[in-house]
């Protein structure tokens, strides 16, 4: 029992990969991410956009440390799933390429 009471809340501090999961839904969904590694790059965005000190006024400081130290966890999960999924984004942005090379010199 004692090691349940310790694994349990590792487990859920692994779960809180928003970003992550994010990611999942946008590579599932009509409109998937155009470039490699997304949730990696919404974890370095939310975690720049956090330490902004021109936002530092938008929210408690207490919230904004909250965030951090979640999206920071965040990102080593982000790094694995988006090299899992890697091949995948790589095709999805060689088509999204072709695709708007097409559109841009219609012959």
């Amino acid at each position: 029992m004692k090691k349940y009471l310790v694994i349990l809340p590792w487990v859920a501090l692994l779960l809180t990969g928003c970003a992550t999961i994010q990611a999942i839904y946008e590579r599932t969904s009509d409109n998937p991410p155009k470039s490699p590694y997304p949730a990696l790059r919404m974890d370095l965005s939310v975690i720049d956009y956090l330490c902004s000190p021109q936002y530092r006024w938008k929210m408690p400081i207490y919230q904004r440390a909250l965030g951090v130290v979640f999206f920071t966890l965040d990102t080593p999960i982000s790094i694995f799933t988006d090299t899992f999924f890697l091949g995948l984004d790589l095709s999805t942005a060689k088509q999204a390429k072709a695709e708007s090379d097409k559109d841009a010199n219609p012959e």
